[in-house]
Formats: C-alpha cells, structure tokens, sequence
C-alpha cells in the first residue's frame, strides 16, 4: 500500500525483499527516503538504522510496524534515538492514512504538496458497502429413521465345527 500512496504523491519508489543487503540497496540507488518493515524479523530494525545513519547520514527512515495496531511511546521514543526519523503503524486505508502520507511527504523534504485526490483515487474506499454473495440454499435431508440390524442367531461351534 505504501507504493500505491506513494506514487500517487509523485515519488518514485523502489521495493526490495527483506532478504537483500539493503545497504548495499541504499547505496545503489541513492533514496531521498527509506521505509521499512520492521516486522519482517530478517534483520534488526534498530541497528539497521544506526548502520544507515552511520554510512548515510542524512536520510530519513520510517520504520513501519506491519501489524495495525498503536505505536507504544516508548517504542516510538526508542527508534528516534536509534536513529529512525519516524516509528508509524501499517498503512490503513480506514485510519490515518492521509496523516501518514503528509508525515512521508514532509520526512522527504520533496517540496511535494500532498494531493488528495490523487490518493483518493488510488485507494478510495468503496463508495456503496460491499455486497454480501448470496448464498444457495443448502438442500434439506429428511431424516429417515435407521432399520434395525437383521436378527442374526449365532452358530454354536465346537472345536472349529458347527454344533446343531
């Protein structure tokens, strides 16, 4: 979803896995601003920060938790001095994603002005609810009472060899 937002801000943007040396990515490539997922568990978020600002000082990074939930004080608190410029939730098209966007746009010092509408139209949410599918009726069974067994006499048998 950051991509969508982004390129709808104006930025170009380039996505690479967790498993590439993003260093070395940053230096090929020569950001103006790095987002990343701090939850992908393939790295350290927080030494990765202190490596960057050490190599490259000057750009900022956004960690973003990818669980869609609050961001503790403390944690946020923690990544501003590893060397984060922003600690923010997952991108929700429900909640805060217009602040968040703005928050990108003024970390990148683009000179970019947010545009709405162009966000809008990227990842505007549904104008009418969601239709639910209607279902098929599931066939009805008629319960049908089960026969009894057959009465079975059992054989007498005496050393291998039916008894009469």
């Amino acid at each position: 979803m950051w991509r969508i937002a982004l390129e709808s801000q104006g930025f170009r943007t380039h996505q690479e896995w967790p498993e590439v040396d993003i260093l070395a990515a940053i230096a090929t490539h020569s950001p103006k601003l790095v987002i990343l997922d701090m939850t992908s568990g393939l790295f350290n978020p927080y030494a990765l920060c202190r490596d960057v600002q050490a190599r490259f000082p000057g750009i900022p990074i956004v960690l973003t938790c990818h669980e869609h939930r609050d961001i503790d004080p403390v944690e946020r608190r923690w990544a501003l001095q590893q060397g984060a410029a922003e600690l923010m939730p997952a991108l929700s098209p429900h909640k805060g994603l217009v602040d968040s966007i703005k928050r990108v746009i003024q970390l990148a010092a683009a000179g970019l002005v947010f545009n709405a509408t162009a966000l809008d139209a990227v990842v505007a949410p549904p104008s009418a609810p969601p239709t639910v599918p209607q279902a098929t009726p599931e066939p009805t069974v008629e319960a049908v009472a089960p026969e009894p067994p057959p009465e079975v006499k059992p054989k007498l048998m005496y050393r291998g060899r039916p008894i009469n």
